[in-house]
């Protein structure tokens, strides 16, 4: 079983793809477009990141959650000598997640946006940018 993972590992892509056989943007196998999450659903319906927002029920839930999830303060902490943790009200990471992240977005944006993607597309990830210092500046959403 390890060494079936190993070789997995070591060629993950080996498996699906058939001698001889050649897959592009005009005609693409099908392990390539469910990779990149195409295809059709089960219902013979395509789902994708676009559509669901155009689903009533599906923008309403996601409103919500990540409504919810936008209003939630996030605690930088740091230790303390004697033991334990205390909020590091402070630090350039609490003033970035909590008041304002970058210039076009406000915390519960940011955290609203962040939390959108990861329940769609499965990730959210913002690149930290940092100043001569290292010390964080902006954060900013990927997509």
């Amino acid at each position: 079983m390890i060494n079936k993972l190993f070789n997995w590992a070591r060629h993950p892509f080996k498996s699906m793809i058939q001698p001889g056989s050649t897959s592009g943007v005009s005609n693409p196998s099908s392990w390539l477009v469910d990779w990149f999450g195409g295809g059709e659903s089960a219902s013979g319906v395509r789902v994708t990141y676009e559509s669901v927002h155009g689903f009533p029920a599906a923008w309403a839930s996601l409103n919500l959650i990540c409504g919810h999830m936008g209003q939630i303060p996030i605690e930088v902490r740091r230790k303390i000598p004697t033991g334990g943790t205390e909020r590091a009200e402070n630090n350039p990471a609490d003033r970035l997640l909590n008041k304002k992240p970058n210039d076009l977005q406000t915390a519960f944006t940011f955290k609203q946006t962040l939390q959108n993607h990861a329940l769609l597309a499965g990730n959210g990830r913002a690149v930290i940018m940092r100043d001569q210092l290292g010390q964080p500046t902006e954060l900013i959403i990927m997509f």
